[in-house]
């Protein structure tokens, strides 16, 4: 992955209301137009019922590509000795990556991803939810056409 991908990966999943609306494009049927993701807003927007696993499962291509960019763009953080400045997008990106892999019902995946984003951002919510639903043997409840 080209280091400028990476650190658009990076930056993109910083904060969690932009990796909530990417778990939703994510799971989008059909090819959705990326320009029309916009940040997640907890006040005014419901919980997109893909962060749950619920709804029409996802193209699972598509969803496995995410997480390999999202892991890709980790382990380029990684091994450029990253800033602690970009800390919590490499946590965010890989707490993207380990819903992709709950997402494809893959938890022992899930959970290593999850483990490796609270290494490095302890107070990450996603990867707490992705390990807590992991734990709890929850998985993504889709609905096959």
């Amino acid at each position: 992955m080209p280091h400028l991908s990476g650190v658009a990966v990076i930056t993109a999943c910083a904060a969690l209301a932009p990796r909530i609306a990417l778990l939703a494009f994510l799971a989008a049927r059909g090819t959705p137009d990326p320009r029309t993701v916009r940040a997640f807003d907890p006040f005014r927007d419901p919980v997109p019922d893909a962060m749950l696993g619920a709804g029409p499962e996802p193209e699972r291509e598509r969803v496995r590509t995410a997480g390999d960019r999202c892991v890709q763009s980790w382990r380029a953080w990684r091994n450029d000795e990253g800033t602690a400045d970009a800390a919590s997008g490499a946590a965010g990106a890989l707490s993207v990556a380990a819903w992709c892999s709950w997402a494809l019902g893959s938890p022992v995946r899930a959970q290593t991803r999850a483990r490796y984003a609270l290494d490095i951002r302890p107070d990450d919510p996603l990867a707490a939810l992705v390990l807590r639903s992991v734990r709890a043997g929850s998985g993504p409840a889709w609905e096959r056409e």
